[in-house]
């Protein structure tokens, strides 16, 4: 289900969201304007750090799971799969069968940790959502279900260089390049 969907089945309803952009919360006033097509501001998670969140970014999002306190509803929503995705026929594991039986708890929830690596994960259909706070796991999300996997730096990278990569969106080139010019000096 949709955003927008979920907006337009309860109306008059005040909504909490932890979205890839930010913290979302709507007064039923707000989910009207919002489904009229109006931006509202998010917060980044940190005091102070807020933004511009778009309709037309946020009312497409998928919802991951939704529940209801005090009349209250509160969501995790990640974007929409972008284009037709390669369906993965048969996965060599999922999810599923590697948890570890530990939870990792983030602002945005408490998530299983599961025994893959990041391009396991990817081969199974799941993207990146967000990184815990301390950096240590990534939570991967597939639209529906959502999984935390220990945050390892990439074959061949010294972890801090693949961080301060990942951080920057550093490509690989860049980042030979990067060092390069580093041994220079």
């Amino acid at each position: 289900m949709t955003v927008e969907e979920f907006i337009r089945e309860h109306p008059g309803k005040e909504i909490d969201m932890m979205t890839p952009g930010g913290f979302v919360h709507l007064m039923p006033e707000q989910a009207k304007a919002v489904l009229s097509g109006s931006s509202l501001m998010g917060n980044a998670g940190m005091a102070g750090i807020n933004m511009e969140i778009r309709a037309e970014e946020l009312l497409p999002q998928q919802i991951l799971s939704v529940k209801e306190k005090d009349g209250i509803y509160y969501m995790m929503t990640d974007n929409p799969p972008q284009g037709k995705r390669e369906e993965v026929k048969e996965p060599i594991q999922s999810p599923d069968s590697l948890e570890t039986g530990e939870t990792v708890r983030t602002p945005r929830g408490t998530f299983h940790v599961t025994d893959m690596s990041r391009e396991q994960m990817e081969a199974a259909g799941y993207g990146f959502h967000h990184q815990s706070g301390d950096g240590k796991y990534l939570v991967m999300s597939n639209g529906s279900r959502a999984f935390a996997i220990r945050n390892e730096p990439e074959q061949g990278r010294p972890a801090r260089a693949a961080k301060a990569a990942r951080g920057k969106g550093i490509g690989e080139k860049q980042l030979k390049k990067k060092k390069g010019k580093e041994m220079e000096r």
